[in-house]
């Protein structure tokens, strides 16, 4: 963990909890509610992706007030009930480490994370969501964890993260058919390195948004294109209350990428939920509530487009210093 994100999340008696005033919920709109279902405990840092197939949101690793983990739970989206899923061949315990969906093989794909206070990973891993077993794949990028993550259901991308005390700037490829990694040339207007941000796949390019360094947050948002392989700024309309720690989720048709919670670098947390739109002026707004869940950084975020629903689990008060259990669900407007 970057050591001047450490002293900031050790300041617990100077957290401000950013929280939602009246003024800030619209009445007639949308609830997130919190499912009565008992599951996996109050964690953080964990993963979560959609097994579409199943009907189910998987939720694996992080921590909890007890330690690290590399338990494995399913989420039922249609019955909203928990069950915790036996693997075999299981990597260890890890915090941080990102996850993607490679549906044609039927699988989801681990890379990095870290175990104890100091030591960065560089696994990647395969579980395969029919037969729950765990097999090591090849690594690729150096070790890190937080590293933002991105998907088109072919490749995966991860870029940045950060080590105990530095952040990194790279952006690699993985290939699911071949399993191999491919780091892509950092060319154009490219972002300063940066953890702890958003990032999407939409419409042949990668999106990358907020973030913080090793001592400062970095606002702005640049687009990598896929084809010129380069970077460019994105000039964008409005803003947030958080500048990192999101929990952060994808609609690659309506070309929207949904922000949850987060803060800023610790000096507080936020309920809010944001939405960054892609498609024509590029602008931030508030999506319209009538309940916000409990402020929080470090959750995970899935978007569940057959119900059209947010599912938000997990997460912390600054950077640790709580542990929250939470599952919530929000309907959302998604495009015809």
């Amino acid at each position: 963990m970057v050591l001047g994100h450490v002293a900031r999340s050790g300041r617990a008696t100077a957290l401000l909890v950013l929280l939602a005033c009246s003024s800030g919920l619209d009445p007639n709109a949308p609830a997130w509610h919190r499912i009565a279902a008992t599951g996996p405990g109050a964690r953080w840092g964990h993963t979560a992706v959609l097994d579409a197939v199943r009907d189910r949101m998987i939720v694996f690793g992080g921590q909890s007030s007890e330690g690290e983990l590399a338990d494995v739970w399913a989420l039922d989206l249609g019955a909203e009930t928990w069950r915790q899923l036996a693997t075999t061949n299981a990597p260890s315990t890890r915090v941080n480490p990102a996850a993607v969906v490679d549906a044609v093989r039927d699988r989801m794909i681990v890379f990095g994370g870290r175990t104890g206070l100091t030591t960065s990973l560089d696994e990647a891993w395969a579980l395969d969501l029919s037969t729950l077993a765990w097999s090591r794949l090849p690594s690729g990028p150096s070790a890190r964890q937080r590293p933002h993550f991105a998907t088109d259901g072919a490749r995966a991308w991860f870029y940045g993260g950060e080590s105990f005390t530095s952040v990194q700037g790279d952006l690699w490829q993985f290939d699911f058919a071949t399993n191999t990694w491919s780091l892509l040339p950092n060319a154009g207007d490219a972002p300063s390195a940066r953890t702890c941000g958003a990032m999407a796949f939409i419409d042949g390019g990668l999106v990358v948004n907020g973030g913080h360094d090793v001592a400062f947050v970095r606002d702005g948002t640049w687009r990598y294109d896929l084809v010129a392989q380069a970077w460019s700024r994105v000039e964008t309309e409005g803003g947030t209350a958080a500048g990192a720690h999101w929990a952060y989720a994808v609609d690659p048709k309506c070309g929207k990428l949904y922000l949850a919670g987060g803060d800023h670098f610790d000096n507080y947390d936020t309920a809010l939920t944001d939405v960054l739109s892609l498609r024509g002026p590029s602008r931030f707004s508030k999506v319209a509530v009538s309940v916000l869940p409990d402020a929080h950084d470090h959750a995970s975020l899935v978007l569940d487009s057959a119900r059209s629903n947010l599912i938000l689990y997990g997460g912390t008060l600054a950077d640790g210093q709580a542990y929250l259990d939470g599952t919530w669900v929000l309907p959302v407007e998604l495009c015809p």
